[in-house]
C-alpha cells in the first residue's frame, strides 16, 4: 500500500507476461503516471480475486459486489480480452472468456 498525494495505490502481482499490456502514460500534474486501459485493469483486478466456481458467481461478483456498470461493461472490447485472458491463467479469467464467447456468440 502507498499513499502519494494522488490518493492511496495498493499493488498486487499480475503475470509478466500481460504486465506490459494495455498501459498507457499519462501526463497528470507535471508527473507521468502508467494507467491500464479499462480491459486490462478488470482482468487485473479479476486475477487477485479467489476463484469462484461458474458463470452465475462470476456475473455475481462482476455486476453485484464489484459494481461494474452492465452498459460500461458491454462496451468494453471483448476481443482483446480474449486475446490477454490465457496469458494469465487464472480459473476466474477462464470463466470470463466463457462467458464472453457465449454473449459474442449470441450476437
Amino acid at each position: 500500500m502507498f499513499e502519494t498525494k494522488f490518493g492511496n495505490y495498493s499493488y498486487r502481482d499480475v503475470p509478466k507476461a500481460v504486465y506490459p499490456y494495455e498501459i498507457e502514460s499519462i501526463l497528470y500534474d507535471n508527473y507521468v503516471v502508467f494507467m491500464a486501459k479499462p480491459e486490462k485493469a478488470l482482468l487485473d483486478k479479476l486475477y487477485t480475486i479467489s476463484p469462484v466456481s461458474n458463470k452465475k458467481e462470476l456475473k455475481k461478483l462482476l455486476f453485484e459486489s464489484l459494481r461494474i456498470d452492465e452498459d460500461r461493461f458491454a462496451s468494453l472490447n471483448k476481443e482483446l480480452m480474449i486475446k490477454l485472458i490465457p496469458k494469465y491463467k487464472s480459473t476466474n479469467l477462464n470463466i470470463l472468456k466463457r462467458l464472453i464467447e457465449k454473449e459474442i456468440s449470441k450476437k
